[in-house]
């Protein structure tokens, strides 16, 4: 059975949107909202109001292990910058809720769960934000700048 699921079913309260977008994200100290790592790049594979999956080319971005998140989620979240294209951006912040290693042709990698934090997290009618043409497959040579906006 996969992390994702409970007994064969939806683990999530909410319904999954399914997306193939590039996100940004750095792991941020939960109290202080401090960042500790510089901006990695992922796939957001989908999305809830509750959480999201997401697929990341290494365990240990900037130096510092997902695992600790896993761990010790109330001290650390991941903070997740959106870029979806109805325009704007969306911060999101949530808590790492398992990680496991994925490979696919021509990617290896890992696949992440991350519960948001608070109930309302996304914008109103989110669905409809997300409706995009497939985005490419994630690459290293994409530049983060066209994930962040920096």
């Amino acid at each position: 059975m996969w992390p994702w699921t409970k007994k064969g079913g939806e683990r999530r309260g909410g319904i999954r949107q399914q997306a193939a977008v590039p996100v940004g994200f750095r792991i941020i100290d939960a109290v202080t909202r401090q960042q500790l790592t510089g901006e990695g790049l992922a796939r957001l594979l989908d999305l809830s109001e509750g959480g999201c999956g997401l697929l990341i080319p290494e365990p240990v971005p900037g130096g510092f292990s997902l695992k600790t998140c896993l761990q010790f989620p109330s001290d650390y979240l991941l903070e997740l910058k959106l870029k979806p294209a109805s325009g704007g951006t969306w911060l999101l912040h949530g808590a790492v809720r398992w990680l496991t290693p994925f490979a696919e042709p021509g990617f290896k990698g890992f696949r992440l769960g991350l519960r948001f934090e608070g109930p309302v997290a996304l914008p109103n009618h989110w669905q409809r934000l997300l409706l995009t043409p497939p985005a490419p497959t994630l690459r290293s040579e994409t530049a983060l700048a066209d994930v962040s906006g920096n």
